[in-house]
């Protein structure tokens, strides 16, 4: 992805990258990749906050991660739309999502939306949330998980993360 400081005026936001500067677009088939490389340009650079702005609505077909001391932050008038079967957002310790509706609409789909591995060793003193976020799968079959958090060997946890105006609509599990 271009570097955005090679990129117009508004894309030179020193403390904050914005996904539509490293090629995000309504009309991409997958804006994941775009999602992830100013997540990855965050970390690069410390910089601590992606942001999704505008009235729009992005596909995402691939996984993001969400990398320690990164807040994903989505203005409420944005929808994520999840097409395919894969988890969509992991979060490491320290990071956040906020904001938005994520919409699952592909039948196939039987993965997490938003997930939390005990391996990172979540604790209280860490800043790991989600918030203000609406999470809707609008498919019949009802299938996936809208947070899953996952503790598979005996020194995984997660004893502390916090989550709030979280809003999930028709998932089974």
């Amino acid at each position: 992805m271009a570097d955005p400081l090679n990129l117009p005026e508004d894309c030179q936001n020193r403390n904050v990258a914005n996904i539509d500067c490293f090629g995000a677009d309504p009309n991409l088939a997958d804006n994941s990749p775009a999602i992830q490389a100013a997540i990855d340009y965050c970390v690069d650079n410390n910089y601590s906050k992606v942001v999704i702005t505008g009235k729009k609505q992005y596909t995402l077909s691939s996984p993001i991660v969400i990398k320690q001391n990164v807040h994903l932050e989505i203005d409420p008038t944005i929808t994520l739309i999840v097409k395919g079967n894969f988890q969509v957002f992991e979060l490491q310790k320290d990071a956040s999502l906020s904001g938005g509706t994520i919409e699952v609409v592909d039948t196939s789909f039987n993965s997490s939306v938003i997930f939390l591995s005990g391996a990172q060793q979540i604790e209280i003193h860490n800043h790991t949330a989600i918030s203000n976020i609406n999470i809707i799968n609008r498919t019949t079959t009802y299938q996936g998980i809208a947070i899953h958090l996952y503790c598979n060997k005996a020194w995984d946890f997660i004893s502390f993360f916090k989550a709030s105006s979280l809003q999930i609509t028709n998932f089974h599990t």
